[in-house]
């Protein structure tokens, strides 16, 4: 039971650690980037919101991979399309 949890508080704040920092990492890029140029048309400004959207995704697929991986190590999910599909599901709906 002790090792489920100490598991369990790994993974939430192994999670937190990533979307923090990649998050400020995020912010960083998009101040320098706003400072340093002005969009000059509306395509420049959908091209720089779609970098930001993928960056925030890649962090999102980077947490699902992780808590994939532990899943499948612990032996909680049989297979690892299971085990990469199961947290991916489950991130999207929060």
């Amino acid at each position: 039971m002790l090792l489920k949890f100490i598991i369990a508080t790994i993974l939430v704040s192994g999670t937190v650690l990533i979307h923090s920092l990649l998050s400020y990492a995020i912010l960083r890029v998009v101040n320098k980037e706003q400072q340093r140029i002005k969009p000059k048309t509306k395509i420049s400004a959908v091209v720089f919101i779609d970098k930001v959207v993928l960056l925030i995704v890649s962090a999102a697929l980077i947490e699902a991979t992780i808590w994939a991986f532990s899943y499948y190590s612990i032996g909680a999910l049989d297979n690892l399309m299971d085990a990469l599909y199961f947290p991916q599901a489950k991130l999207s709906i929060c």
